[in-house]
């Protein structure tokens, strides 16, 4: 599955994530039975609390953006975050910026942090 990455201090998708998108838009569509586990993260500038509310507004930028451009159900898709305490690389790096598509085994949507 593809990994989308964000800018500093960002949530909007690039141009070049569209592509990327898509492509998840038509597996889900030829998988009608998949949902898929979307994950937010960010790097280690900033308090934690600020970086789960990153984290969060990454994944449901692409959840949202999927549901409203490609109709695929919302329920099809689990919503989680983790702030930056999962770093691909260790403190401040643009790779830890990004959301990642797992296939869900049963996990829950988390809760919208607390602003």
């Amino acid at each position: 599955m593809p990994t989308i990455y964000f800018g500093f201090n960002s949530s909007r998708i690039e141009g070049t994530d569209y592509i990327l998108l898509q492509k998840i838009a038509h597996l889900m569509r030829d998988h009608a039975d998949l949902t898929l586990l979307v994950v937010g993260h960010s790097d280690k500038p900033g308090e934690e609390a600020y970086n789960l509310v990153l984290s969060f507004n990454r994944a449901s930028a692409i959840v949202d953006y999927l549901v409203k451009s490609y109709k695929i159900p919302r329920e099809r898709f689990v919503l989680q975050y983790k702030g930056s305490t999962e770093a691909f690389v260790a403190g401040e790096h643009e790779a830890n910026r990004r959301v990642q598509f797992l296939v869900a085994k049963g996990e829950k949507d988390m809760a919208a942090p607390k602003k």
